[in-house]
């Protein structure tokens, strides 16, 4: 989506930015991990490809994705100089789709590539801060067939490899729960339980939106 192209959320441990060109070459070398590959249900791409999937994703209304940088501690500066001195660690996205029943759905997805910020908290707060974007900006998603005019928690799902027991750990700290066991992917079925003030309270991190200019990186 264009709606995040100029924003960025910074949050107590990690600064979320848009995914642009800069960061194509960094992405496409963690995508050559098999097990990354498997975790997200990714196709291995050349690096063409993923340039021209960065490009694809850019203008898509079915798709809003996050750049997830680690927040160094102490001093900090929101400039984009600064920001763009950070360390790339991972993405954090939402798709919007139909799932079978023909039902709109938001899936949420994260992804910390580098294992040295594995653990470390910064999945939890980018999500948290994510969710508090779309629901407190009320995203209409223009996108063809949705029936809603804006994405809210009912829509909000996530799936997740049933061996992939930490992720189901944060998504359940995120107010989700498990709502259908594993199917014949593997992958368990994670839904928001709870009205939209008791799901918030559980969204810790919701960040500060800063300006974030491309500077023609787009």
């Amino acid at each position: 989506m264009l709606i995040n192209e100029t924003t960025a959320i910074v949050t107590r441990k990690t600064i979320l930015v848009p995914y642009r060109t800069s960061h194509v070459e960094r992405y496409n070398q963690w995508m050559q991990s098999e097990e990354l590959r498997e975790r997200t249900a990714s196709e291995p791409l050349t690096l063409e490809e993923e340039y021209e999937m960065q490009a694809k994703w850019r203008l898509d209304n079915d798709k809003l994705t996050f750049i997830i940088l680690a927040r160094p501690e102490g001093s900090f500066s929101h400039t984009k100089a600064f920001i763009d001195t950070l360390p790339m660690v991972g993405d954090v996205n939402i798709f919007l789709t139909k799932n079978a029943e023909d039902e709109d759905e938001a899936e949420v997805e994260v992804m910390i590539a580098e294992t040295t910020f594995q653990r470390q908290g910064l999945a939890f707060s980018a999500v948290s801060a994510l969710l508090h974007y779309v629901i407190n900006h009320k995203i209409l998603p223009n996108f063809e067939g949705l029936g809603h005019e804006e994405i809210s928690p009912s829509m909000l799902v996530a799936r997740i490899g049933g061996s992939n027991t930490a992720s189901i750990s944060l998504f359940k700290k995120l107010g989700f729960r498990i709502v259908k066991p594993e199917n014949v992917f593997g992958e368990v079925e994670l839904r928001v339980c709870g009205d939209t003030e008791e799901l918030m309270e559980h969204w810790e991190d919701r960040g500060e939106e800063i300006g974030f200019s491309l500077d023609d990186d787009s």
